[in-house]
């Protein structure tokens, strides 16, 4: 029964150990104990046992037994703590009030929780039913989606790559809806793709290839260097057309330009591999490895030293036959200039081959037109030279440099 008001202000509630610095001796229980009319204000007597009965004329009759451990005691909460609560077949008590626990909307918690992978997975067969909207949700989900596209890589193809001229795309991206998805997720996916680079199946190295080639990085750089020695040559012709979209970037540049040379230069890699990549490195256009060519000049293959000339004459536009010595004379003048002024040289070459590599290359490089022309008189030639030579003083170092 619960005390009534009056009866209850005879007592006070003292909790036994829970003082600073003290920790009970043993089982802690709930006391009530009596203040005395002698003791001073404050002072409370001695604790006592708790007692089957406790009788106070001024209060009413409070009956403690036994089976108080075993059930829950009922005591409302004061604005300084909380119910105790038994456990353990024991009351338990807390020194401090808990705090007070916050709803999940304080929290900020999510009402639902998504499943990305099947939303990925749901996106996916709208995208590849035709629906564009579906690729925009993709690319902003970005990371996640990268996954569930490379799964199903490299999709429907719905465009051939352009070979030589003609009006077909000449980037994967244009070439299906997964390829077009991925390249504008762009650089979150190309981990992803460099492993699909190496795959099984050669038609899927090719288009992984091709695809990094968008999204120029050392990382990309290092996976697309390997496809220049696959066994395949489809792959081997996207590995290039990677690497010529990649020269925009410095970072992939330079490693593109490092990784094939050191593939070049193993003793044990096969000739014909070795053909392979110094074409490569001939295609490119990278002037930066020309020393890496020289090396080849005293190759104990004829047929290297005739492809390492040949790669030469492309990259410098020069012609300084076999002799190594040439070579390092004419590389230690140019190599701090850039190679766009080795093609202006080159306009004035004895050999009418060169000059009109030269001439066209210029032309294509700088989108400039000075009428030149390698097969006008020395005169004509010397003035649309002078014009090249102007331009890239005032206007074209700025823009290649």
């Amino acid at each position: 029964m619960e005390p009534t008001e009056e009866g209850w202000e005879g007592f006070q509630k003292k909790e036994r150990g829970t003082e600073p610095g003290l920790s009970p001796p043993g089982p802690r229980k709930l006391e009530l104990v009596p203040e005395r009319p002698s003791d001073p204000p404050g002072v409370h007597a001695a604790a006592t046992p708790l007692a089957p009965a406790v009788e106070s004329p001024e209060g009413p009759e409070i009956s403690i037994g036994s089976g108080a451990l075993e059930d829950e005691l009922d005591l409302p909460p004061d604005s300084h703590g909380v119910p105790l609560a038994p456990a353990s077949r024991s009351l338990a008590h807390s020194a401090r009030p808990l705090p007070i626990g916050l709803s999940s909307a304080e929290l900020k918690l999510p009402t639902v929780i998504v499943d990305l992978a099947n939303d990925c997975q749901a996106l996916l067969a709208q995208l590849l039913a035709g629906s564009s909207s579906a690729g925009d949700k993709l690319v902003q989900l970005g990371e996640p989606a990268v996954a569930v596209l490379a799964a199903s890589f490299p999709g429907p193809i719905t465009a051939e790559l352009r070979r030589g001229v003609g009006s077909a795309p000449s980037k994967a991206s244009e070439c299906g809806p997964v390829l077009r998805t991925l390249a504008r997720i762009g650089p979150k996916a190309a981990s992803v793709l460099a492993v699909r680079s190496a795959d099984a199946d050669p038609n899927v190295r090719a288009w992984a290839t091709r695809l990094l080639g968008e999204m120029p990085s050392e990382e990309a750089a290092r996976a697309v260097v390997r496809r220049f020695v696959d066994e395949e040559q489809e792959v081997r012709r996207a590995a290039l057309a990677a690497g010529r979209l990649m020269q925009v970037s410095p970072e992939a540049r330079a490693m593109l330009q490092t990784g094939l040379a050191e593939l070049l230069l193993e003793p044990a890699r096969p000739e014909e591999q070795r053909h392979a990549l110094i074409e490569a490195i001939a295609d490119l256009r990278d002037g930066r490895a020309v020393p890496t060519v020289l090396r080849l000049l005293e190759d104990r293959s004829a047929d290297i030293v005739r492809s390492a000339h040949w790669a030469l004459v492309v990259l410098a536009r020069q012609d300084y036959g076999l002799s190594a010595a040439a070579w390092e004379e004419w590389w230690r003048q140019s190599s701090s200039r850039h190679r766009i002024e080795w093609l202006i040289d080159a306009l004035s070459h004895e050999s009418q081959e060169i000059r009109r590599a030269a001439g066209d290359e210029l032309k294509s490089t700088t989108k400039e037109y000075f009428g030149y022309y390698d097969d006008l008189p020395v005169a004509e030639r010397q003035k649309a030279q002078n014009r090249y030579r102007e331009w890239w003083e005032n206007k074209g170092k700025a823009r290649f440099r």
